[in-house]
C-alpha cells in the first residue's frame, strides 16, 4: 500500500437541529465544513434515504455517531429531547448556538459555543471537532452499540410502540436480539431479565416460534412490575441473532387488557442493557 493512502473510515458526526431553512446556512456553511477540515464527514437525517419512521432513525443515527454536534438556537423541544437521549447513551456532544440563554443551567457545563457569526462558529467547530476526532472516547458497550433488539420488525431505539400479534386474549411478539459487531468482534454473553407492567403471571418465553419454552423465574412483584428472569443463559456471536418467542397474558380478572409496558435488561459481565418498549394488540371482535 503506498504511503499516506489511509483507508479507515472517518469518524461520523451526526448533526441535530431544527427543521427549518432557517439553519440551513448554519450546516450547510458552517457546520459541515467545519466537520470535513477536521477529517470527519457528517449528516443530518433529512440527508438521508431509509425507512421506517424519522424518530427511529435519530436514535440509530446518535448511536451510530462518534459524537454528536446539536444547535440548541431557540430552544427546540426536540432538539433538547435528543441530546439528552445522545447523553443518556454516553454520547459525546457538541452544543452550538447563537445566544448564551439557549443553554439551560444543566447543561451550561457541557462544550458549547455561543456564536456571532457563520465565519466564527466554523472556526470554532474546526478546532473542537478535531481534538474530538484526534481523542475519539473510549469505547463501551453503550457508545460502541455492541447490540441491537427488535420487537417482531421495530427496532427498540427510545420507547417505542409496536402493534403485535393476538393469540385469543394473549399477545404473540417476538424479541431478537442481535449482535451489531461494530468496533470488537467478540460474542455477547448475557441473561436476561424481562420486566412487565402489572401483577401478572400469564406469560411464557421460548425459543423461536414457540419451539421449546425456557424456564423463567420470577425474582420480585413490587413497584407496578413484574420481573421475570430466563434461566438460560446466552451467548451471540458477531452480526448474529437470538430470537425469543414471547407470549403474553392479556386478561386480568375478566378485563381485556390491550396494552403492556415491558423492559427488556441484558445482563452482561461489563453492564446492563435496558431496552423498554410497550406492546398493544387490536381488541378482540365481540361474537353476536
Amino acid at each position: 500500500m503506498s504511503e499516506g493512502i489511509h483507508t479507515a473510515p472517518k469518524p461520523f458526526v451526526f448533526v441535530l437541529m431544527p427543521f427549518s431553512k432557517d439553519f440551513d446556512d448554519v450546516y450547510k456553511v458552517a457546520i459541515k465544513p467545519a466537520c470535513e477540515r477536521a477529517g470527519a464527514y457528517c449528516e443530518r437525517v433529512d440527508e438521508q434515504h431509509f425507512d421506517g419512521s424519522m424518530l427511529q432513525r435519530i436514535y440509530n443515527q446518535i448511536a451510530k455517531a462518534d459524537f454528536v454536534i446539536a444547535d440548541m438556537s431557540g430552544k427546540n423541544p426536540n432538539v433538547f429531547y435528543e441530546v439528552g437521549y445522545s447523553h443518556a447513551i454516553d454520547k459525546r456532544v457538541i452544543l452550538v448556538t447563537n445566544s448564551s440563554s439557549d443553554i439551560p443551567f444543566d447543561l451550561k457545563h457541557h462544550p458549547h459555543i455561543v456564536y456571532a457569526s457563520l465565519s466564527q462558529l466554523s472556526d470554532e467547530l474546526e478546532a473542537r471537532s478535531r481534538w474530538a476526532v484526534d481523542n475519539p472516547k473510549e469505547l463501551s458497550m453503550f457508545t460502541e452499540r455492541r447490540v441491537a433488539l427488535y420487537v417482531d420488525r421495530t427496532e427498540v431505539l427510545g420507547n417505542p410502540l409496536v402493534e403485535v400479534e393476538p393469540f385469543g386474549s394473549a399477545m404473540n411478539f417476538a424479541v431478537a436480539i442481535c449482535n451489531v459487531a461494530g468496533k470488537k468482534l467478540a460474542p455477547v454473553v448475557f441473561q436476561c431479565l424481562i420486566e412487565v407492567e402489572g401483577d401478572i403471571q400469564d406469560i411464557s418465553v421460548s425459543h423461536k416460534d414457540f419451539e421449546s419454552g425456557i424456564k423463567l423465574t420470577v425474582i420480585s412483584v413490587g413497584d407496578g412490575l413484574t420481573r421475570f428472569l430466563l434461566d438460560d443463559s446466552f451467548r451471540v456471536l458477531p452480526n448474529s441473532w437470538k430470537r425469543l418467542a414471547i407470549r403474553l397474558g392479556a386478561r386480568v380478572g375478566g378485563e381485556e387488557i390491550l396494552k403492556r409496558s415491558l423492559r427488556v435488561k441484558l445482563l452482561m459481565e461489563d453492564g446492563t442493557l435496558e431496552f423498554p418498549f410497550s406492546v398493544y394488540r387490536r381488541p378482540s371482535k365481540k361474537v353476536l
